[in-house]
């Protein structure tokens, strides 16, 4: 069924978003269908068109800037403990999920499953981007902060 990897790939999706009907942009605490350009995907294995989905769009983009900014204030009123407490609280609700996150991100890419196993079964180690907070580059006792911080990203309005 050449259909059948299109319904695997929204049922990967939908394990995380059980009302999707399509995929879209998480914003706000809701899954907002895109009005965008549509994006197609493609089986990997076969190069045929897999999923088709509308881009998030200006609209979505807007709404997004403006939960943003209402949730920077609120991130800020926490204090560094509290955020790490968040921080810690996300990743381990991420872990309980990696066989679900590998699954969407093989169906989504092509890559072999193997390969998105590895990649969060990295994540969990000590040292990794997801291993634990304050533990990156300090796991042989040596310190690689930068000398100032920078953000990495920001949202500008």
């Amino acid at each position: 069924m050449e259909n059948n990897a299109a319904e695997n790939l929204l049922a990967a999706f939908v394990h995380f978003f059980p009302n999707a009907r399509t995929i879209g942009s998480f914003v706000d605490g809701e899954l907002v269908e895109g009005t965008g350009e549509l994006i197609q995907l493609y089986d990997a294995a076969t190069g045929k068109p897999n999923l088709a989905y509308k881009d998030g769009g200006a609209v979505v983009v807007e709404l997004a800037a403006n939960a943003a900014q209402r949730a920077q204030k609120q991130w800020w009123a926490l204090t560094h403990a509290a955020r790490g407490r968040v921080m810690f609280e996300i990743a381990r609700e991420l872990r309980k999920d990696t066989e679900s996150i590998a699954r969407l991100e093989s169906l989504g890419s092509g890559k072999p499953i193997r390969d998105c196993r590895c990649s969060m079964d990295e994540r969990r180690e000590p040292g990794s981007s997801g291993g634990g907070a304050g533990q990156r580059g300090n796991v042989l006792g040596q310190s690689t902060r930068p000398s100032t911080w920078r953000p990495r990203s920001a949202i500008m309005a």
